[in-house]
């Protein structure tokens, strides 16, 4: 007997009867076209729904931080100042003094002066620049990459007003004194000054009896030589040893090496009018190397002759030679007359200026 063969369209009949009792399920509508993307404002935005959620990554949550902050710092008030002035230790406020004198200085600079070390310094900093005390910025450098530069910020610029009396400036003012001085032509020249007078603090932190009682900016060096001449600063420095004691005032010229050695020969030339007004304080000169140091001890006899200008006392040296050392008061000064070699700064050869221990400031020899 032969059977009938099933196949799709001639099913067995317990199939046909099954399955008109099995529920059908609903069909899908086919998918929706995806839409071109379109460009801001130009019709309607695709709803949150249409997306898959994203999670945000790391460089835009550290943006989203840094706005923040900047956002908080713009809203800062004469009452944030008032809040944040008690929570200031002694040496934030030495921190805030030295700014407020000098501009600008690196963490490693601010170390040498009031902290154990550069670690414990940027730790501080760091907060302080949080806080809306300091502000700091990094000047672009390329092969490599400059340390941050801290400077007053605009808590930290009123905090100081004041206490020196002087009228609040203003957050507007404060942020634009900072980007004036983030692109300042002369910012390498006053990091180089300011990296003259903080080894000095460095060498007297850790040399038993040594003390730099004196370090003014240039605007008080300028005041200080009624006009005649504009040092990059003024210090004294004095060491106490076993066999007496030595101070040596002296007007500080840092050379970057920028301008013609002529622009200098003049300047120098001002420093002895200066002598002969009565200065008794010699002029130090630093230069960024050795060969551009021996060119102006040619220029100068040249112009001057071997002895050097009258009635001013010069002697070089040049980072070279301090970066050796590590110590500007060791023997790198080398005067600028018949004598040769290099000499410690109490040491110098030929140098007999008395000073008015009343008034560091008076650089004239009254006797």
């Amino acid at each position: 007997m032969d059977l009938p063969r099933l196949t799709s369209e001639n099913p067995h009949p317990l199939t046909k009867s099954l399955t008109k009792h099995v529920p059908q399920s609903p069909t899908r509508p086919p998918a929706r076209p995806s839409q071109p993307s379109r460009p801001p404002g130009h019709g309607p935005a695709s709803s949150s729904a249409d997306r898959p959620p994203t999670r945000p990554s790391g460089s835009r949550t550290a943006a989203a931080q840094d706005q923040k902050r900047q956002e908080q710092k713009r809203r800062l008030t004469i009452n944030d100042a008032v809040r944040e002035g008690g929570r200031l230790t002694q040496r934030d406020r030495q921190v805030i003094a030295l700014l407020a004198d000098h501009q600008v200085a690196t963490a490693e600079q601010l170390a040498r002066v009031a902290f154990p070390n550069p670690v414990r310094a940027r730790c501080r900093l760091v907060l302080l620049a949080q806080r809306g005390v300091l502000a700091r910025f990094r000047p672009y450098q390329r092969p490599g990459s400059m340390p941050y530069h801290y400077a007053l910020g605009t808590l930290g610029a009123m905090l100081h007003a004041a206490a020196a009396g002087a009228s609040i400036p203003t957050p507007a003012t404060t942020e634009r004194n900072l980007v004036r001085l983030s692109q300042s032509r002369t910012l390498d020249h006053t990091r180089g000054v300011v990296e003259f007078f903080t080894l000095l603090h460095a060498t007297a932190r850790r040399t038993p009896g040594a003390t730099l009682d004196l370090w003014c900016n240039e605007t008080t060096a300028a005041e200080a030589c009624i006009g005649i001449v504009r040092p990059d600063g003024i210090g004294q420095w004095t060491e106490h040893t076993p066999a007496g004691s030595r101070t040596v005032g002296f007007l500080y010229e840092h050379d970057t090496g920028t301008e013609p050695l002529r622009v200098l020969l003049d300047k120098i030339g001002k420093y002895g009018e200066l002598g002969a007004a009565g200065n008794v304080r010699p002029v130090l000169i630093q230069f960024p190397n050795p060969a551009r140091e021996t060119n102006l001890h040619r220029a100068i006899r040249e112009r001057y002759g071997p002895a050097g200008p009258a009635a001013v006392f010069l002697a070089t040296t040049n980072t070279a030679q301090i970066t050796a050392l590590g110590d500007p008061v060791g023997p790198v000064w080398t005067p600028v007359d018949r004598y040769a070699g290099r000499y410690r700064l109490t040491a110098l050869p030929g140098y007999r200026g008395r000073l008015n221990p009343s008034n560091p400031l008076d650089l004239f020899d009254r006797a």
